[in-house]
């Protein structure tokens, strides 16, 4: 009887597919490439993620979702990340937005214009976004935007319960008690190791 996997092996190819191993046969895998032929909506993969429903595919002309072997794609815009949250909710940063995913409705929602680069979460459900100029705070569904010099927040990262520390191309900076502050790098401990 074939054993089905719920962990999905996702890989490019040098024909920029995408290789699907999704079930066991007899101590071998079953791969299915995925590509443009299949109506994926660019072969340049940016982001991957397998929710409990579908497989997510980030490119840079669209979102993509493979799901019982059908590809459907969303908008046609650049997608640089893809998070899903402790209430199990989807969301998509591009360069024209963040959108949420509406499982009950089968479609995204925007929440925000700006673009966006990378989210995170921290202990208490607020949803930190790296924008364009800022760092947009979603909490109990209002939005707070915390502008700062330079044109993106690359990466977040959660320390403690509000403490995050954001890395932007300018540098090392603090987010605590509603206000961001350079972090030079001497009060860098050595327990943690970041690079810009």
């Amino acid at each position: 009887k074939m054993k089905q996997f719920s962990a999905i092996l996702l890989s490019l190819y040098l024909s920029c597919s995408i290789a699907l191993a999704s079930s066991e046969i007899d101590g071998e895998y079953y791969v299915k490439n995925i590509g443009i032929v299949d109506n994926l909506s660019q072969s340049s993969v940016s982001c991957i993620l397998y929710d409990d429903y579908s497989l997510w595919i980030g490119t840079r002309y669209g979102l993509n979702e493979y799901r019982n072997h059908r590809m459907r794609t969303f908008g046609d815009n650049y997608i640089n990340f893809l998070f899903v949250d402790k209430e199990k909710f989807l969301w998509y940063g591009s360069n024209q937005g963040l959108f949420k995913y509406l499982r009950d409705q089968d479609r995204f929602e925007m929440q925000s214009e700006q673009t966006v680069f990378c989210a995170s979460q921290d202990e208490d459900g607020t949803i930190l976004v790296g924008c364009s100029g800022g760092l947009l705070r979603i909490q109990n569904e209002e939005q707070t935007f915390f502008p700062l010099d330079g044109s993106m927040i690359g990466s977040i990262y959660a320390f403690g319960d509000k403490h995050l520390l954001i890395d932007k191309g300018s540098g090392l900076f603090l987010f605590e008690n509603d206000s961001i502050r350079h972090i030079p790098h001497p009060e860098i401990d050595g327990s943690v190791v970041l690079a810009t």
